[in-house]
């Protein structure tokens, strides 16, 4: 039986400052194989097998095979008839409180026209609201929050 307590050491210290510095990648230092193990256990899975190979660190995880995609679970209801970068938008804005046009434009690489159609569509929405205008318009999360 393996040992799944918290070993974490930093095999790059580099990626991992890179990776803090961006903001949003690095959740929680240091607990990544404890939940990938109770997430295994919870789903009826045998635990991952790891394995450090030299320099090399593998982790094995046997999956439920052919079930896999009748047990995932569905989107939520909110998300139905949003593209991909609208609900990418959500997630950013309940971390970082607010978005703008300019912001989706550098994130998802798109012309301002199609910012602002797709912004504009999560206000019509209710889940977002327009703050300011003109230049310094910001959009932020309904008063009914986030739904999750």
């Amino acid at each position: 039986m393996q040992r799944l307590e918290s070993q974490s050491k930093l095999r790059n210290p580099v990626i991992v400052e890179v990776f803090r510095d961006l903001g949003g990648f690095i959740e929680k230092m240091g607990t990544g194989i404890q939940r990938m193990a109770r997430a295994m256990e919870q789903h009826g899975l045998p635990i991952p097998r790891f394995e450090e190979l030299g320099g090399e660190f593998r982790v094995t995880l046997v999956g439920p095979g052919e079930k896999f995609m009748q047990t995932a679970a569905p989107a939520p209801v909110w998300t139905q008839g949003l593209n991909e970068r609208q609900i990418k938008t959500m997630g950013h804005v309940s971390q970082h409180g607010r978005v703008t046009n300019l912001e989706y434009q550098n994130l998802y690489g798109v012309s301002r026209s199609t910012a602002k159609k797709e912004l504009q569509s999560l206000v019509a929405r209710g889940l977002l609201e327009q703050q300011g205008g003109g230049r310094y318009t910001r959009y932020v999360l309904a008063d009914n929050g986030h739904p999750q």
